[in-house]
């Protein structure tokens, strides 16, 4: 984990759930490790302060604020999920659930959604890239609900 500094003053960390937990539990190995780090930050007062904290503090590994955070190397899309989720944490001052990062919903299973690509694709004749850009999906998922649009209407 990377080190940062951070102002005693500006937050009261000794009110932390952490603070007399050892360091280890929030470098989990596994799932149970990841569930057990995170009921610590979900009964902790400073959670929003903890999150924002993260967020401008560079944080590698273990988990902080209920955030499950990257390994060093990580690319950029995991980073920036990470900082998605630590700015969920830090508005709303609810924690994390674990594997959150990995649910993921699949909108291309949804007939509205389904229906607004067609509706895009074969009514405004929008190519892919665009369709990808006004739905706010990955061209995967775009293709998916097309090709699933097509064989419900067949």
């Amino acid at each position: 984990m990377r080190r940062a500094t951070v102002s005693r003053e500006a937050v009261q960390w000794k009110n932390l759930a952490c603070a007399d937990v050892p360091p280890d539990t929030f470098f989990p190995i596994d799932r149970a490790g990841v569930l057990a780090a995170q009921a610590v930050c979900a009964r902790c007062p400073l959670l929003r302060q903890c999150a924002a904290w993260a967020k401008t503090a560079g944080v590698t590994d273990g988990v902080v604020a209920s955030v499950l955070m990257p390994t060093l190397g990580a690319d950029r899309k995991t980073w920036k999920a990470v900082g998605e989720q630590l700015d969920t944490v830090a508005a709303t001052g609810v924690p994390m659930e674990s594997g959150a990062e990995r649910k993921r919903p699949m909108p291309w299973r949804e007939p509205e959604f389904q229906h607004r690509v067609a509706e895009l694709r074969d009514g405004r004749r929008l190519p892919w890239e665009r369709i990808v850009e006004v739905v706010g999906a990955s061209r995967e998922t775009v293709r998916r609900a097309y090709d699933a649009y097509l064989a419900a209407v067949a």
